[in-house]
Formats: structure tokens, C-alpha cells, sequence
């Protein structure tokens, strides 16, 4: 993560709440456990208004998208105490 990126990252996390954190940790976990993001991980990191957002890929053969994070996020997440 770029040091500008970082330091947007670092204020979005003082800012959140105990139950948004909590909602933030648990998508970073599921996330590495799934190796993508839920629809729900998704909407807590729109919710939370997160600097770096989720992406989305969609092939024509699913109709579905499929949804990531860069793992550097995923793990200032994990190592926020």
C-alpha cells in the first residue's frame, strides 16, 4: 500500500465504531478463509465508506460477480487490535 493510501486507510479505522470494526474484522476473516469477499463483506466496506473498495469481476458465462480486496487491506484489518 502506497504511504497516501495508508494514512487514508489508518483514518477510516479511527473513525469506525466497536460494531463496525467487529463487521470489518469478521468480512477480512471470511475473506481469507473463502478467498473472496462476500456480498456482505462488500456492503460493509461501502457502508463504512472504506478508501479502498472491493472489486468486482463478472465473465459472461456467470452471471454473478465474484469479489476481492487487496490483501495488504485485508491485513491491516487482521492486525488492528
Amino acid at each position: 500500500m502506497s504511504v497516501p493510501l495508508h494514512d487514508y486507510v489508518v483514518k477510516w479505522w479511527g473513525g469506525l465504531n466497536d460494531e463496525q470494526r467487529s463487521r470489518v474484522k469478521q468480512a477480512a476473516q471470511r475473506a481469507g478463509e473463502q478467498h473472496d469477499v462476500s456480498l456482505a463483506g462488500v456492503q460493509v466496506l461501502i457502508d463504512t465508506r472504506c478508501p479502498v473498495g472491493p472489486v468486482g469481476t463478472k465473465w459472461d458465462e456467470n452471471p454473478e460477480y465474484a469479489w476481492t480486496w487487496p490483501e495488504s487491506l485485508r491485513q491491516f484489518i487482521l492486525d488492528q487490535e
